[in-house]
C-alpha cells in the first residue's frame, strides 16, 4: 500500500514516522537512513526509509517537489521545546500529536525516539558558519509525496502547528492523507525511476 501526504496549501510540513507493525519499538531511524542513503535531503523516489533495526519501512514512490524533506534532526516540536525557544507554554506541537496517533496502538514506550520522525517538506540548512537555518517550504498546493510500505507499517502524521518559525512560514495550514494500492503503471514508473543502489 502506498500513502499519499498532500500539501493542500502549500508551505507545510507533515512530521511523520513510521513503525514495524509486529514490533513498535522497531522504528522510522533518520541517522540509519542517512548513513544508509549517504544525504540527509534531496531524497529521491526509490530511496528506503529505515528502522532502528535497518529493515526498509517503506520507499519513496512518487514526490512533485525536488525531494526536500528534512531527516537531519528526526526531530519535533514539543511543549518544552516551544517553551525554551519561545518563552510560550502550552503551544500545541507535534510531540503531543505524535503521542495522541499512537495511543490507540499502546505504544510501548513512554515517549516518541527523538530521532523517529522526518519532517516531511521541511527545508533545514546548514550553513557554512555551523548554524542550522529553517526556511519557508517551497511547496506548492497540492504537492505530495509517496511513501510505499515494505512491510507491515504504522504511519503516524502530526500536521506541524508550530507558527513561531518560518517551518510553516509562520501559518499551519491543511494537509490530507489518502491510502492507496498501486497500480501496476504505478509499479513500473516507481520501478523505472529508482536507482539500484537503494
Amino acid at each position: 500500500q502506498v500513502i499519499r501526504i498532500i500539501d493542500l496549501e502549500g508551505q507545510q510540513v507533515p512530521d511523520t514516522t513510521i513503525f514495524d507493525a509486529s514490533n513498535l519499538e522497531n522504528v522510522l531511524n533518520c541517522m540509519q537512513t542517512m548513513c544508509i542513503l549517504g544525504r540527509w535531503t534531496k531524497l529521491r523516489i526509490g530511496d528506503g526509509l529505515y528502522s532502528k533495526n535497518c529493515d526498509k519501512l517503506a520507499i519513496i514512490s512518487d514526490d512533485t517537489t525536488d525531494g526536500t524533506h528534512n531527516l537531519s534532526l528526526g526531530a519535533f516540536c514539543s511543549e518544552p521545546l516551544n517553551r525554551a525557544r519561545y518563552g510560550i507554554p502550552g503551544t500545541p506541537n507535534c510531540h503531543d500529536n505524535l503521542m495522541s496517533a499512537m495511543a490507540l496502538y499502546e505504544l510501548p514506550s513512554k515517549d516518541i525516539d527523538w530521532n523517529s520522525v522526518i519532517n516531511l517538506f521541511m527545508d533545514v540548512r546548514h550553513e557554512s558558519d555551523g548554524r542550522l537555518i529553517y526556511y519557508p517550504c517551497r511547496n506548492k498546493p497540492g504537492d505530495y509525496v509517496d511513501l510505499m510500505a515494505q512491510m507491515d507499517v504504522i504511519v503516524a502524521i502530526s500536521n506541524c502547528p508550530q507558527e513561531r518559525n518560518e517551518c510553516n512560514a509562520y501559518n499551519p495550514t491543511a494537509i490530507m492523507a489518502v491510502i492507496f494500492e498501486p497500480n501496476e503503471e504505478y509499479m513500473t514508473r516507481v520501478e523505472a525511476q529508482s536507482r539500484p543502489s537503494q
